[in-house]
């Protein structure tokens, strides 16, 4: 028998010869994990909701010449690109009719 075992018959036996009752276990609480659950639901809704993404939208207007830094924001557009663009196509490329 080792000395673990010894110490825990010895408390065992002390427990038993004063009458003193075993401490009670207690269930889990889930009551944590339900409240933890409900606030990472609550944080996920309200990014959705009250920070959406831009792509949501649609894609950000073109920037026009000289456009100052405001409010609103703007996709910068390169000239390469510009000239790509065909006459009567939207920017995704669908006829404009």
């Amino acid at each position: 028998m080792s000395d673990w075992d010894r110490l825990l018959s010895e408390g065992r036996a002390y427990q038993y010869e004063e009458g003193l009752l075993p401490p009670k276990r207690r269930p889990p609480s889930m009551v944590p994990w339900v409240v933890l659950a409900v606030l990472l639901v609550l944080t996920s809704l309200g990014i959705e909701l009250f920070w959406p993404l831009p792509s949501h939208h649609g894609p950000l207007p073109v920037c026009q010449p000289g456009h100052m830094a405001s409010a609103s924001s703007c996709q910068k557009q390169d000239e390469a690109s510009r000239s790509s663009e065909k006459p009567g196509h939207d920017e995704a490329g669908h006829n404009a009719s």
